[in-house]
């Protein structure tokens, strides 16, 4: 498993942190969504903790159309999103 940290900006923080969306969307990938972070000042930003199994199958999803549908659907702004990979796991 890769660790992966998501961070993005979102339109509405608490229906971010309700919805059921994440999980629907990355389980049928394998991935685990350990966590999620709001900031600790009043923002709009938010992060996810993600162990991810394959780093390929998840890249090619993160460029499809439905991953981009997923996160308008849950307010994310797409053009504030930051993947982060664990170092260690880093080519």
């Amino acid at each position: 498993m890769i660790s992966v940290i998501v961070t993005a900006e979102v339109d509405n923080v608490e229906e971010w942190v309700k919805s059921p969306l994440r999980e629907q969307v990355l389980e049928p990938l394998g991935i685990t969504s350990g966590k999620s972070f709001t900031d600790t000042v009043p923002s709009n930003r938010v992060a996810l903790y993600l162990e991810v199994p394959d780093m390929e199958a998840f890249r090619k999803w993160a460029a499809s159309e439905e991953c981009a549908q997923a996160q308008l659907q849950n307010g994310v702004r797409i053009e504030t999103l930051v993947l982060l990979e664990e170092a260690a796991d880093h080519p």
